[in-house]
């Protein structure tokens, strides 16, 4: 804890500072998302303590009653002068009123969240944490859109530990495989997808996403004749 600022009032404001080590898997982690929701955790439980009257409770015992009133609201904020070791965005101001839970938004059944733990999925269940609502960084629209914003490195991964189907998943545009410089379309191959004559290059990560192989040649690899990528793409 830092005193930044004693005033002739004896008004102190107090500044924090949290240093966290996240210890990622050997597949990855979304490091932004898992900041900016301890970002939202921490800022929630404190604002809590103050609105309940806890932490003023708590430094009036440990200072004999000398602390009177606590006003403001927490927020969290990068350090700007300082690496923290990846390029994460921790700018995002937090208030809180709580960790209780709107029934009018994490009630709905459409929007999918992230669900932290020791699983990467999502979740589209009632109690969705009152600092994803109402903010289309943590809600999207189905299962495949939320696992591929939140937990990229599997996809599938996701889907399957969130109680979704692969092989139904996919909305089969077309994207850029780097590996080979053709575009494949974004579903699981199987022989249902073979059936339809469908070029699975399994679930794309990327939102670069085209409705044909055309415009994904075009537009991804334009030093390839275009007639050529599109027709080892197919």
């Amino acid at each position: 804890m830092h005193v930044s600022r004693r005033l002739v009032s004896e008004i102190i404001s107090l500044t924090h500072k949290f240093d966290i080590v996240l210890v990622c898997p050997s597949s990855g982690c979304n490091v932004n998302s898992i900041t900016t929701a301890l970002e939202g955790a921490a800022s929630s439980d404190l604002n809590d303590a103050i609105e309940n009257g806890q932490l003023l409770s708590e430094l009036q015992s440990n200072t004999n009653g000398t602390v009177s009133l606590i006003t403001g609201e927490t927020t969290l904020d990068s350090d700007e002068g300082q690496s923290s070791g990846c390029s994460c965005d921790n700018s995002t101001e937090v208030g809180g009123s709580g960790t209780t839970t709107d029934s009018s938004t994490s009630n709905n059944s459409s929007a999918w969240y992230p669900a932290w733990g020791a699983t990467d999925k999502c979740s589209n269940a009632p109690g969705m944490p009152t600092y994803m609502q109402g903010t289309s960084h943590y809600t999207s629209t189905s299962l495949e859109a939320c696992c591929q914003e939140h937990f990229h490195w599997d996809v599938t991964g996701c889907i399957s530990a969130s109680g979704g189907t692969v092989s139904n998943s996919g909305t089969q545009e077309w994207y850029i495989r780097w590996e080979t410089f053709r575009c494949v379309q974004s579903c699981i191959s199987d022989s249902s997808s073979q059936a339809q004559g469908l070029n699975c290059g399994g679930l794309a990560s990327t939102k670069m996403l085209f409705q044909n192989a055309e415009d994904c040649c075009t537009q991804m690899v334009p030093w390839v004749a275009t007639a050529t990528c599109v027709a080892e793409s197919m």
